[in-house]
């Protein structure tokens, strides 16, 4: 009879203790001092992990998934088989660290216009960040016309970002993502009169796109956040009425238009002279201003049949001595624009002509002769020279004189 007696055949694994990191794999050869030895191989229990197997072979490779954000520990139990008898077993412990907890932070949306920023509401701090848009990996700088460039600006774009950070301590990488949506600007459009009378409503149509919400500025200190304003400019002159369109987004764009808003014309003449003798002589320049002057209308204070007229500057016009007293001409000028008409007044005063005239209270008597005159003068005259022919003066306006002796009737 012969007998064999096989060794105790023993583990020599290629590494006596694993650390890795969860989703890595456990890989440790097997070998024994007895060459041709089977190796049987059993798994402690950890319900926070997952992948260990009990198994058999000369190679252990598995992949270990920790569930946790704690350390996890497991151990293999191998057992050397030579022929039919078993060897001495060998206990390989097995670390599994978790990865690094990761927040990447909520998602974002901003505007193609809206300058680089960096990113915030990640941890851990000191990972790194990637992905379409991202400038600065460490610093997590995004920009938002980077992540558009080749896109259409006209339509939402969403890029995922990830952040990938390593562990300090174990070395065990993990990363996260989250997204980043690049909105694009609200179209903003509107078409208004470009002319129109002040204390009138101008006509305001919007013709936005994208947009939920407005804000008008008039030019002049007035705004509205109408979508279709009503509105009257109370003062003439132009301004830039300024239209700033809100996405619901919070995107904003603006746009602008200019419009002239007109006044009532402001008639004003100049005559050359407001007073004087007649026949006068007065040259009216016509002062008056406002945008789009149409036609002029003077008259010149005669009676209803004029003369009248309609040129700009009618030159000259010789006003006529009155009969007896001043006469006062009420001149105007009416001047009309699209918005209305306005009228200006002046007067012109014309002295009339003075005619003498007298009377006598007596015109013959025996010396010495006293005379009434009693002066009745026309033209509002101011004052008077009398001559009674005698050598003697007067300047009063009625006067008494009385004729001297003399050897002969005398005429005076």
């Amino acid at each position: 009879v012969t007998l064999t007696v096989n060794p105790v055949a023993t583990v020599n694994p290629s590494q006596n203790s694993v650390t890795i990191c969860s989703g890595q794999s456990v890989n440790v050869q097997l070998s024994s001092n007895s060459p041709g030895a089977l190796f049987n191989w059993t798994v402690s229990a950890n319900a926070q992990l997952s992948g260990q197997q009990a198994g058999s072979g000369t190679n252990i490779n598995q992949q270990i998934t920790n569930a946790t954000f704690a350390v996890q520990n497991f151990y293999y139990v191998v057992t050397p088989v030579f022929g039919v008898c078993p060897g001495i077993q060998d206990t390989i412990p097995i670390t599994v660290n978790p990865l690094p907890q990761i927040t990447p932070g909520p998602a974002i949306n901003t505007c193609i216009t809206t300058p680089p920023f960096n990113l915030t509401g990640f941890s851990p701090a000191g990972g790194t960040w990637s992905g379409t848009g991202i400038t600065n990996g460490a610093l997590a700088t995004f920009s938002p016309s980077v992540a558009m460039g080749g896109q259409n600006p006209n339509t939402a774009f969403t890029t995922t970002l990830t952040y990938s950070y390593t562990h300090p301590v174990t070395g065990c990488i993990n990363s996260a993502t989250r997204q980043v949506t690049v909105n694009p600007l609200p179209v903003p459009s509107f078409t208004m009169d470009t002319l129109k009378c002040i204390n009138t409503t101008v006509s305001i149509v919007n013709n936005s796109q994208g947009a939920s919400s407005y804000f008008w500025n008039f030019g002049n200190g007035a705004t509205s956040t109408q979508v279709n304003p009503i509105y009257q400019f109370p003062t003439g002159g132009n301004y830039t009425v300024t239209l700033v369109a809100t996405s619901p987004q919070g995107c904003v764009d603006s746009t602008s238009n200019t419009i002239q808003i007109v006044s009532t014309p402001t008639a004003s003449f100049v005559p050359s002279t407001n007073n004087g003798c007649g026949p006068l002589n007065v040259n009216f320049n016509n002062t008056s201003n406002g945008y789009g002057i149409t036609s002029y209308f003077w008259n010149f204070g005669f009676p209803a049949n004029g003369p009248f007229s309609s040129a700009q500057n009618p030159g000259a016009l010789t006003f006529a001595p009155p009969l007896i007293q001043d006469t006062n001409y009420i001149v105007s000028l009416s001047v009309t624009n699209l918005c209305g008409t306005s009228t200006f007044l002046d007067t012109i005063l014309v002295h009339p002509l003075p005619i003498a005239s007298f009377a006598t209270t007596v015109n013959t008597g025996c010396s010495p002769l006293p005379v009434g005159f009693q002066n009745l003068s026309l033209g509002s005259p101011t004052n008077y020279i009398w001559n009674f022919g005698d050598g003697s003066f007067s300047t009063a306006i009625s006067p008494t004189h009385t004729f001297p002796y003399g050897p002969n009737d005398t005429i005076f």
